[in-house]
């Protein structure tokens, strides 16, 4: 989704020139120019020379309008931009805040909107679809818009107010007035303009009657900013999905092991252990891990926001939670904001939360119970929650620095450990952005920028041909063309002080940064698009040992897997700045060849690998007195043989070298199952691979 709130092709700017004079007891208001998308209306809006008898009437209307406008303001803030969320359909469910398309604040009593929500069932299963309500800014973007969202509000309001005028009939006025007032708001930079078109005559005794027309008030918000800033969350959510990245980040944090024997259901975890099980009941697991959302969710922050905290931890692993995976990227000219995430348990106690079958989450147990308990156990549980959380932004400066709220909602939603919307498509906008290539915005006319120089290469330095080149602004993002056999495309841009510029190619890897142009300036930039290439592989695997105090590897060993040993590769490429997530798989059997499509990176590796073969482990175990009691396990399709979790650069000299890669991991051959101690191996095959990364590093051949 493209950046949103802009205008169209368009420099949006309020020049407002107010002049206040005092002549006599007399206030002169001048709006001297404006370009607005509501057709010259404020421009027309003067009010003339107000007689001094006048003043009093002029002034309470413009009391009037400020104040049902600061009331309009601060009920869309608080409702996520809507004034009348209830007439599109926008509510809450009370108890069920994942269940509708808004949820309900715990302090202002307010139905706040879901910019971003699974708008199915969260039962649904295959058929899901995920929604928008987040409104435009403007009436030019679309509507609904929070500008209509105002007008609505004071067109429904402002004649209570303006029935006061009665007050000035009792003290001898006689005051017709012509139209019922009309309402039109403009959002003009750092501030919010109220346009009330309000044709009235007004008479007191024997002097001459006064006409006056429309009244403008102006309110010190910068809605244009806090907007913005919405929309950067919003898009964060929608392209990174950082709300579900962060949930499982804490999920898996919290999972049992060893050193954390009161830890959740881990999402992937094995051990041999003589008579030990662990179980959880789900309705338990569901309370631990609200408080975690309650306590975690609290954690995020935006860049340069006013709370923004840098924590600087000493710990690796926690500075890579703390750190960067709980901060949002923003962008510098909206900086200056309060910015807080929030999930309120006491409030909103039910979640959509599935991790156990019956109800018990239970692992999957092999071995014998008598003579003696012995058993190896797999914990492999899939996630399945859905949350709402509470987006606060705070302007401290808006409405005389007594500060304006902003308020929406995004939910985060996890299927099988994965955000659902990498299994579903995500559906057209129900409120929200206009279509790609909007019809004013990608207009020939509206370029006027200067010429804009873009150079694509490839990895090896060569002019790339046919990559198209996309400019996006808010809701709207076009085509602009596509590179010729230079690798060049020279044109003119609309002009766009956030605008996006984003290059693909098919079978190359994407890229998109923030490329500001202007009015009649020429720029260039210069991007490299790597080539995706399939690469061969095969898997090998290094044996462990035992020294008598602990498991190690031999460095040296080279086993091939057996036919029926199924391993299956996830490798994650490091994001760089402006460039797309990339996650690639690949899987074999036994000694055959996989194909991996990879471009140059550091990548997270990781690799298991499961004999699936049913067969039977014997062996004697000795008892007292010197006896030897006969025990059975069987294997049924769920050995554990390999296991890899390490980081490693792909070069793109070694990628387009024509080499197969070999694939290093962890391994355990069935055949070296000798007794039941041998079983312990299988908790360390992934672990140990991340202690002895180097070791486990692809080899070229």
């Amino acid at each position: 989704m493209e950046k949103r709130g802009a205008k169209k092709g368009q420099i949006t700017l309020f020049i407002l020139i107010a002049v206040v004079l005092l002549v006599g007891a007399g206030m002169i208001y001048m709006i001297m120019s404006k370009q607005s998308p509501v057709g010259g209306s404020f421009k027309d809006a003067i009010i003339r020379d107000v007689p001094s008898e006048m003043v009093p009437i002029s002034s309470y209307i413009d009391k009037c309008i400020l104040d049902v406008a600061e009331d309009a303001l601060i009920l869309a803030g608080h409702q996520g931009g809507y004034t009348y969320p209830e007439e599109l359909g926008i509510r809450s469910k009370y108890g069920l805040p994942t269940s509708g398309n808004a949820v309900n604040h715990p302090i202002y009593g307010t139905d706040v909107p879901y910019y971003y929500f699974l708008s199915s069932t969260d039962e649904c299963s295959g058929d899901c679809q995920l929604g928008i309500m987040m409104p435009f800014l403007t009436k030019l973007d679309g509507s609904p818009s929070i500008e209509g969202e105002l007008e609505k509000y004071l067109e429904r309001n402002i004649e209570t107010c303006l029935d006061d005028l009665n007050v000035f009939r009792d003290q001898g006025w006689e005051i017709e007035i012509k139209e019922s007032p009309t309402v039109e708001v403009a959002v003009a930079g750092t501030d919010v303009l109220f346009l009330l078109h309000f044709p009235f005559r007004a008479k007191k005794l024997d002097t001459s009657a006064h006409e006056a027309v429309d009244f403008i008030a102006r309110v010190p918000v910068n809605l244009k900013k806090v907007y913005e800033q919405a929309y950067v969350i919003w898009r964060h959510e929608i392209e990174g999905r950082f709300l579900e990245h962060h949930m499982m980040n804490i999920i898996s944090s919290a999972g049992y092991s060893d050193s954390r024997p009161n830890g959740l259901p881990p999402i992937a975890y094995s051990k041999f252990r003589f008579g030990e099980t662990n179980y959880w009941v789900e309705i338990d697991v569901a309370d631990q891990v609200k408080d975690l959302i309650e306590r975690d969710i609290r954690m995020i922050q935006v860049n340069g926001s006013l709370n923004f905290i840098d924590r600087d931890i000493d710990h690796p692993a926690i500075d890579i939670l703390m750190g960067p995976g709980m901060t949002v990227p923003n962008i510098e000219s909206l900086y200056g904001l309060d910015i807080t995430f929030n999930y309120f348990k006491d409030w909103w106690n039910w979640i959509y939360f599935d991790v156990c079958d019956g109800g018990v989450c239970k692992p999957k147990t092999f071995g014998v119970t008598t003579p003696i308990p012995l058993g190896y156990s797999q914990y492999h549980f899939s996630y399945d929650i859905s949350h709402p959380v509470l987006i606060e932004i705070f302007d401290p400066g808006s409405l005389g620095h007594k500060g304006y709220t902003f308020l929406f909602a995004l939910e985060s939603n996890i299927r099988n450990n994965r955000p659902i919307a990498e299994d579903y498509t995500v559906p057209e906008p129900i409120v929200g952005p206009s279509p790609i290539g909007s019809v004013l915005y990608c207009d020939p006319n509206q370029r006027t920028s200067g010429n804009i120089s873009v150079t694509v290469r490839d990895g090896d330095g060569n002019p790339l041909e046919g990559v198209s080149i996309i400019y996006a602004d808010g809701p709207n993002a076009c085509a602009i063309g596509e590179t010729d056999e230079n690798g060049l495309l020279m044109t003119q841009f609309p002009p766009s002080m956030g605008g996006v510029i984003t290059a693909i190619k098919e079978e190359y890897s994407s890229y998109s940064q923030v490329f500001p142009t202007y009015l009649f300036q020429e720029k260039s930039i210069e991007i490299v698009l790597y080539e995706i290439i399939e690469v061969p592989f095969t898997v090998k695997g290094k044996r462990m040992y035992w020294d008598g105090n602990d498991w190690y590897h031999l460095a040296s060993s080279e086993l091939t897997p057996l036919d029926d040993d199924h391993i299956i590769l996830t490798l994650e490429r490091e994001t760089n700045t402006g460039e797309d997530s990339y996650t690639t798989y690949g899987e074999t059997w036994g000694e055959e060849e996989g194909t991996l499509r990879l471009y140059p990176g550091k990548y997270n590796i990781r690799a298991y690998g499961i004999h699936e073969e049913d067969f039977t482990f014997e062996d004697c175990i000795e008892v007292e007195d010197d006896d030897c009691v006969d025990i059975s396990i069987d294997f049924n399709s769920s050995l554990l043989v390999a296991g890899l979790n390490i980081n490693y650069t792909f070069r793109h000299e070694d990628l387009t070298s024509g080499k197969d890669l070999v694939i290093w991991t962890s391994f355990f051959n069935k055949n070296h199952l000798q007794d039941l101690e041998d079983l312990e191996v299988l908790s360390r095959l992934e672990p140990i691979t991340t202690i002895y990364q180097t070791d486990f590093y692809p080899e070229w051949r």
